[in-house]
């Protein structure tokens, strides 16, 4: 159970907090990324949960998520910046600082946390694009199979 004996409901609630304006998720909900503005790869953090709950696609967090996810997806990275530039800007961890971005993303940058996104873009399909996910899972399985086998354990 999430946050002690805590419902559903109130973990909802809670995690209603970290959501910004743009429906993306930050406000510290990475304890490594002290960052109140939105990203992508904080907001997956949310996603984790709101999938562990089995939250459906009818709740405001979830939609205003994945329009969040559509927003954001840069046809000319081929993927979703995880942090920006603005990460820089607030408290975090050494390995999250802002790497620029030359051409395209790293194959492991879309891998990671692309392929975990491509995932809450197919379980609410009824909310993303299709054209979206369809355009964002070739991205995310051709940096796969670009992928060495023996990888560092958080890639």
């Amino acid at each position: 159970m999430h946050f002690a004996s805590g419902t559903p409901a109130h973990v909802l609630d809670e995690l209603s907090k970290f959501q910004n304006a743009d429906g993306g998720f930050g406000h510290g909900i990475e304890s490594d990324i002290r960052m109140p503005h939105s990203s992508p790869f904080l907001s997956t953090l949310a996603f984790q949960i709101l999938r562990e709950l089995d939250v459906p696609s009818s709740n405001p967090l979830v939609q205003k998520g994945i329009e969040y996810y559509e927003q954001t997806f840069d046809r000319s990275i081929e993927g979703w910046d995880p942090n920006g530039k603005k990460v820089d800007d607030h408290p975090h961890a050494v390995w999250w600082s802002y790497s620029p971005i030359e051409t395209r993303l790293d194959p492991l940058v879309q891998a990671n946390p692309g392929a975990e996104i491509v995932g809450y873009l197919n379980r609410y399909g009824d909310l993303a694009s299709r054209e979206l996910g369809d355009v964002a899972t070739r991205i995310v399985f051709e940096a796969f199979d670009s992928l060495p086998e023996d990888m560092e354990y958080h890639a």
